[in-house]
């Protein structure tokens, strides 16, 4: 269950067991906190933030997101969540102060049998809160907490950041190794300048993508368009053989020739095929992606 508008108008029944977080990516470190959190014997709980704090805070430093609002609240309820409270996150909410948060939000709306929480996990007005904090405030307050520790992946704990950098080297397999599944990004098929159809690999390009799109390259990926799955080529860049400028993401779907232009697509990457390239000329362009959509098949099919 999803709950909607502010939270100063959430009424829960009962108690739950609460867990609190960005939660960008639902990677498999915040399954891990959901799966602890699903332990008792109490609806399972997340509060979440509809924004990324720094949007406010530092927006100047806000990292691109990894999902969508509505795909975080899909992967958190598929990892056990019972409820997903999104919180609007503005200047009031980031200049509340440890103990008001913890008694007017937390308490009073979610009435928590324990908290459960990241070992990273701060909280309040400029990151006052600490998991100490929490546990005073859950002594008075009638609350326990749970610390859980990082999983860590050959060495280093499992973090949304690092598997940003992970897709912004184009590395995708690593990044899905991180987050338990492929990186996908969303949007809408928009017109292009028609160029891959008159070279024999018509592409679409999609636009209105507001996650992070992996480094400039050639993937093998996976798309969806009104429930039907594709296997394709797409290239993330500025298609410097033409002389681009602009990024696009464009894709070149297999044993298909529907019209796409306005759907919704997904598209899933499953592997980094090469590094973005400019051509001598189209012949040169045409051999080489015709290496890739092989490529991409024995990928796609293995």
């Amino acid at each position: 269950m999803r709950l909607h508008g502010g939270w100063e108008s959430w009424r829960i029944d009962g108690q739950t067991a609460l867990t609190i977080g960005v939660y960008d990516g639902v990677h498999r470190g915040h399954q891990a906190i959901l799966e602890r959190t699903g332990e008792y014997n109490v609806p399972a709980a997340v509060l979440t933030f509809a924004v990324h704090p720094a949007s406010v805070v530092s927006p100047a430093h806000v990292p691109p997101a990894l999902l969508t609002l509505d795909d975080r609240v899909r992967y958190l309820e598929l990892h056990g969540a019972d409820i997903v409270a999104p919180m609007p996150f503005d200047s009031a909410t980031a200049a509340m102060q440890p103990d008001d948060f913890v008694k007017r939000v937390v308490v009073e709306t979610f009435h928590p049998v324990v908290v459960v929480i990241g070992a990273d996990f701060r909280f309040g007005a400029h990151a006052a809160g600490s998991s100490q904090t929490l546990r005073e405030l859950g002594d008075d307050l009638g609350f326990g907490v749970l610390v859980v520790d990082d999983i860590v992946d050959a060495g280093v704990p499992i973090r949304s950041t690092r598997i940003r950098g992970l897709l912004e080297l184009g590395d995708v397999a690593g990044a899905a190794h991180l987050l338990g599944r492929n990186h996908m990004v969303s949007g809408t098929v928009v017109a292009g300048d028609g160029r891959g159809r008159t070279i024999g690999f018509p592409t679409a390009n999609l636009g209105g993508i507001e996650t992070m799109v992996p480094g400039r390259g050639v993937y093998a990926v996976t798309a969806s368009v009104d429930g039907t799955h594709f296997h394709g080529v797409a290239n993330v860049g500025v298609r410097p053989t033409f002389g681009g400028n602009e990024e696009t993401v464009e894709v070149h779907l297999f044993d298909t020739d529907l019209d796409l232009y306005g759907q919704s697509m997904r598209m899933w990457f499953r592997s980094h095929l090469r590094d973005e390239m400019k051509f001598a000329g189209v012949e040169e362009l045409v051999a080489q992606i015709q290496r890739d959509c092989e490529a991409a098949r024995r990928e796609l099919t293995s």
